[in-house]
C-alpha cells in the first residue's frame, strides 16, 4: 500500500462511497457524525 496522508482523504472517500454504493456527501456526513459521536462533540 501507499503511506497514508491527508491530501488523500478525497480519494478515500471517493472508493468507500463508490464500494458501498452512495454518494460522496452522503458518506462525508455519515463520517462527521461518527466522528463527533466518538468525540464527543
Amino acid at each position: 500500500g501507499r503511506p497514508n496522508a491527508p491530501y488523500l482523504i478525497p480519494v478515500t472517500v471517493r472508493a468507500m462511497a463508490e464500494v458501498r454504493g452512495i454518494g460522496e456527501n452522503e458518506l462525508a456526513e455519515a463520517i462527521a457524525v461518527n466522528t463527533a459521536r466518538a468525540f464527543d462533540y
